[in-house]
């Protein structure tokens, strides 16, 4: 299952509550999922799952980190570069497993490259 959109934190009126809680709602976005997914189904814990967004405590709440659509390239910002600095940040956090889709799910054609 993709528990994706955990990034998409809903701005408040309260930009400091914007700063406190934008980490945090990726966790609790996780966790939802997560309960969700055992109450409906009665999967305790027998599924896999994975995120675009995280923080500390995800890997509690899901198995798996993907890194996003990459372009078929070597940017620093949505290309090969990306996915380095995403899977070693993941591991900070505590996920063993990442993925990223530098294998080609955004192709955009520019002349001269």
């Amino acid at each position: 299952m993709m528990t994706d959109f955990g990034e998409a934190y809903p701005l408040a009126s309260n930009p400091i509550e914007d700063v406190i809680r934008h980490n945090d709602y990726p966790v609790e976005w996780l966790k939802l999922a997560h309960q969700a997914v055992e109450e409906e189904l009665g999967a305790n814990n027998d599924f896999f799952s994975f995120s675009r967004a995280g923080y500390l405590g995800s890997p509690k709440w899901t198995r798996s980190l993907w890194a996003g659509d990459q372009n078929m390239n070597f940017g620093r910002h949505n290309g090969l570069s990306s996915c380095l600095t995403a899977m070693l940040s993941s591991g900070l956090v505590g996920y063993s497993n990442t993925h990223c889709d530098i294998g080609g799910y955004v192709y955009v054609h520019v002349l001269g490259y």
